[in-house]
């Protein structure tokens, strides 16, 4: 979800996660949005860091950017083709 604010907050209370998660390139602490997600009743969780992992990346490569190929069969390099595609 795109969002044009400093944090996610407003995004977090429409959606209302049960999980919010995070790569590893983050700590809990300098999640400001974290406190608005658990204020909700979810919680927070920082997964491990994967290096050349990033949605960031996975969005570039989807968009054709990172390596100009660009996925039309729904895949994406290095992440294969999504359940039911």
């Amino acid at each position: 979800v795109a969002f044009d604010a400093d944090t996610p907050d407003d995004v977090i209370r429409v959606v209302r996660p049960d999980v919010f998660v995070k790569g590893g390139d983050y700590a809990l602490d300098e999640l400001p949005e974290a406190a608005v997600v658990e204020a909700l009743g979810g919680s927070v969780k920082i997964l491990p860091y994967v290096e050349n992992r990033s949605t960031t990346g996975l969005i570039a490569r989807v968009r054709g950017g990172a390596d100009g190929a660009g996925a039309r069969d729904g895949s994406v390099a290095g992440y294969g083709t999504p359940p039911g595609g």
